[in-house]
């Protein structure tokens, strides 16, 4: 009997690369443990090959952890942590992992200030379930 091959858009192999919890499932020239890294922009497109015209897979919101299997060209391969997603972000809205997430954006859209002050320049947003860490709050504001 045949066995089909796991679903690359949900397993990240290819012929020269693996995640290493594919060893003996699938074959590849080599086979890494990849890097934790979480997204550090508000949107981030995951496409099918990394190329900013290639078909998008998913989207990686703010906060939402990945592993990176390979970072090259400015672009990154990942696995996203929170729906196995695998494909290609642009390697600079990656960073190094932060504190792990204790809330979840309620709304459809947040903005992101450098005070707690609605007056003041927002710094950014972050979208409807974005893994936020808050670290205190502050009156009605949550300090990320």
């Amino acid at each position: 009997m045949a066995v089909t091959p796991p679903d690359p858009r949900l397993h990240a192999y290819r012929p020269d690369r693996a995640d290493v919890r594919l060893r003996g499932r699938v074959e590849a020239a080599s086979f890494v443990a990849g890097e934790a890294r979480e997204v550090a922009v508000p949107v981030a497109a995951l496409h099918r090959a990394p190329q900013p015209a290639a078909p998008r897979e998913s989207e990686l919101l703010a906060g939402e952890r990945v592993t990176v299997f390979e970072e090259k060209g400015g672009w990154a391969w990942v696995q996203s942590a929170q729906d196995g997603y695998v494909g290609y972000a642009r390697a600079s809205a990656l960073r190094a992992p932060g504190p792990a997430a204790t809330h979840w954006v309620c709304a459809v859209r947040s903005f992101v200030f450098a005070e707690p002050d609605i007056k003041s320049p927002p710094l950014g947003w972050l979208s409807l379930c974005s893994p936020v860490a808050l670290v205190g709050v502050t009156e009605r504001f949550g300090e990320l």
